[in-house]
């Protein structure tokens, strides 16, 4: 083998030599281009898994706000169709806000804070009924006590 290399020519050595070179930099960038596209589809999963976790939880906090927002409409309203439409509303917004935080265990299923504010929402039903109940009876200063219930019942944890 070693007379065989030294039998080539100077021009067919030189040029064994930058064959051998060339194919290690394109084995070199072909393992260089794998790996970047691995990582690339790894990070490319991390951030969907992260949008559709921050999707979820901005789809709660929002529920959350429409449906304290939809509540005091229905204390403010006077009128019986306006009282009616904004006790609709708000069971809009109660059912909105148990799907939105269905999905957030979904896609939050291991989180211990997640858990305590779907607990925190199972407490907080049985007032919220009270004050639409409260509401279509326009007893507002009873709703408004109800309210003050519903927000310490709310941050007790």
């Amino acid at each position: 083998m070693k007379k065989l290399f030294f039998d080539l020519s100077w021009g067919t050595k030189i040029i064994i030599l930058v064959v051998v070179f060339s194919a290690g930099i394109v084995a070199v960038g072909a393992v260089g281009a794998r790996t970047i596209s691995n990582l690339s589809s790894s990070f490319q999963t991390g951030v969907e898994v992260t949008r559709t976790r921050l999707d979820s939880a901005t789809a709660a906090r929002i529920s959350t706000m429409a449906m304290d927002q939809a509540l005091y409409r229905l204390i403010l309203a006077s009128e019986s169709a306006d009282i009616r439409a904004a006790a609709i509303s708000a069971i809009k917004q109660a059912s909105l806000l148990d799907e939105a935080l269905q999905k957030l265990s979904l896609a939050l299923p291991d989180s211990a804070d997640v858990k305590e504010l779907v607990g925190l929402n199972q407490q907080i039903k049985q007032p919220r009924m009270q004050v639409l109940l409260s509401a279509k009876n326009n007893d507002a200063s009873k709703c408004i006590g109800q309210i003050k219930g519903y927000w310490r019942c709310d941050s007790k944890n």
